[in-house]
């Protein structure tokens, strides 16, 4: 499942579309922008166009000198006779979605045990003793055994 982060600005889509249309980089943008007095580097103008850096309404007649329009033209179409509170929601990505589960839970404690017995060995500057290197052993790492990597955990 495809996880969205929620838009930080309504304005991204519409800046990147004006920047396209005059054939600028980032970069040109943000140097036009900082001459005319905001600073903001390519970077910035990047998370503004993926909506993940929130633009303040004090920033918008900076970005509409430097495209020359109103800065109306900045932000997207509201459909006149659609629900507003929805169309906010799709704007800024506003729906839940549910972050994937951890499928292999039940591998939690092998991790843990393969962090302590490590821990364990570096702090005592030891290493396993051969009596601990049986197969089905969690957590020891044997560097002799050759093949795949996962062959090497016992």
């Amino acid at each position: 499942m495809t996880c969205f982060m929620k838009a930080h600005n309504l304005v991204g889509p519409q800046v990147r579309k004006q920047r396209y249309n005059l054939g600028w980089s980032q970069a040109k943008l943000a140097t036009k922008l900082q001459l005319k007095g905001l600073d903001v580097s390519r970077e910035v103008v990047a998370q503004i166009e993926g909506q993940i850096h929130c633009v303040k309404d004090r920033d918008l007649p900076y970005f509409a000198a430097v495209f020359q329009v109103e800065i109306p033209a900045l932000f997207p179409e509201f459909p006149k006779n659609a629900n507003l509170h929805d169309t906010m929601k799709r704007l800024l990505r506003d729906e839940v979605v549910e972050a994937p589960k951890i499928v292999m839970k039940s591998l939690q404690g092998v991790a843990a045990n393969l962090v302590n017995h490590s821990q364990k060995y570096e702090r005592n500057g030891t290493s396993p003793a051969p009596a601990d290197n049986e197969r089905g052993k969690a957590g020891v790492l044997n560097s002799r055994v050759g093949g795949n990597a996962g062959d090497q955990l016992l």
